[in-house]
């Protein structure tokens, strides 16, 4: 694949990773709707996806190299 593919799967996977946070933990403050296990799955979610994010990103340097 090229760096560029690289480099945009990677910020779209920290835009996902964001999405996680936000729809799982702050929208659900903001309704007062937040248990903990909501907040576990999203917060898995995020982790899974800034570690896809930045594992993509870090082979886009490793291709320029």
């Amino acid at each position: 694949m090229k760096a560029k593919t690289f480099e945009e799967l990677g910020k779209s996977s920290l835009t996902v990773s964001v999405a996680w946070i936000v729809f799982g933990v702050v929208q659900p403050i903001l309704s007062e709707r937040l248990s903990i296990q909501i907040a576990l799955i999203a917060f898995a979610g995020f982790l899974i996806f800034l570690s896809l994010g930045i594992i993509l990103l870090e082979r886009l340097g490793d291709d320029e190299r």
